[in-house]
């Protein structure tokens, strides 16, 4: 795969070159300290084939030259003119920087934004980013009813998962609209995996079982079957399908039942079985949060023990996400 990666800061050159070795791909360093922005992008998006992914800094007016390009957000916005199916994510220092503010409208320019500090924590999740676009350009959906198809998505899941698709991606006949899959990404990453219902991460799917964390790694490989392998998998942020969580326990015990005591036939040792982190009570059906602190800080809890989260919406299909109720 193929990054170009454009940055005001020469010192990130050594950064590339080290998650070019890391990811296995090939990213192109231009840097456009001390140059006229406006005439660099102008050379890159004419010397260039699209490639899979740009990497771009947020804060470029520090060490370049530009009357009308001051961060990466607009920079990206003149990118997507030419590359229109090409993602951008933006590696800055702006998020953790209080005094440097990201509107709403300069987050959207990209598909993610990743802070500089530890940013090789995120290498995995870049990369999944570029192989998820590559994989539907070469594989492009050609009608909304093929996306369940790219998802890897059990059958019966299929109906639901189409109800709940946004109406701008329903709407469209065929998939030859070249921003559409920015389109289909962007509600995948804010919805679809972002929201417990239809996926799982690992401790939702560790509480659904009835296990803690540790108890649920013991076991994981029997539930490899229900893991999501579809586009945009992203191997350092796994998640799992809970219609395929509740299948393979059945097809295991053959019989049914609530899956957090079903879940418990898997391990003999009680130190990995979920406790509710607001009384210790057995069986926590549910992962709350522990107040209302942003991000919330998330734990195994009994559902009389919690109440709807404030400042979460209700969406169809998804699992109500619930605060732990005060004292």
């Amino acid at each position: 795969m193929e990054f170009i990666w454009i940055d005001d800061d020469n010192g990130r050159r050594e950064t590339a070159s080290n998650m070019e070795k890391a990811l296995g791909v090939s990213i192109q360093f231009e840097s456009v300290n001390g140059k006229e922005i406006d005439i660099e992008l102008t050379r890159i998006l004419h010397d260039n084939e699209e490639p899979d992914l740009v990497v771009m800094d947020h804060v470029l007016n520090l060490a370049a030259d530009s009357d009308t390009i001051r961060r990466g957000s607009t920079a990206a916005t003149r990118i997507k003119e030419k590359w229109s199916e090409c993602p951008v994510v933006s590696v800055t220092a702006a998020i953790n920087n209080q005094a440097e503010e990201i509107d709403t409208r300069q987050e959207d320019a990209y598909e993610n934004m990743f802070p500089w500090d530890h940013i090789s924590d995120y290498y995995e999740t870049i990369k999944s980013i570029a192989e998820g676009f590559k994989h539907l350009k070469d594989n492009r959906p050609q009608v909304p009813e093929d996306l369940p198809d790219k998802l890897n998505c059990p059958e019966i899941e299929r109906e639901r998962l189409m109800k709940i698709l946004p109406n701008k991606i329903k709407v469209k006949k065929n998939f030859n609209d070249r921003s559409l899959l920015i389109e289909v990404y962007k509600w995948l990453n804010t919805v679809l995996f972002r929201r417990p219902g239809f996926l799982y991460d690992e401790l939702w799917a560790a509480t659904y079982l009835g296990l803690t964390l540790e108890g649920f790694k013991t076991v994981m490989k029997e539930f490899e079957g229900a893991k999501y392998t579809g586009a945009f998998q992203d191997t350092s942020q796994p998640k799992w399908w809970k219609s395929s969580l509740k299948e393979i326990l059945v097809e295991k015990f053959e019989e049914t039942g609530m899956p957090w005591v079903m879940g418990r036939k898997l391990v003999k040792n009680e130190k990995y079985y979920s406790k509710d982190y607001a009384k210790g009570e057995d069986y926590p059906e549910t992962v709350a949060a522990e107040d209302d602190t942003i991000p919330p800080i998330w734990q195994p809890m009994k559902l009389k023990h919690t109440e709807p989260h404030p400042s979460f919406e209700n969406l169809l299909f998804f699992e109500e996400l619930r605060i732990m109720k005060p004292d």
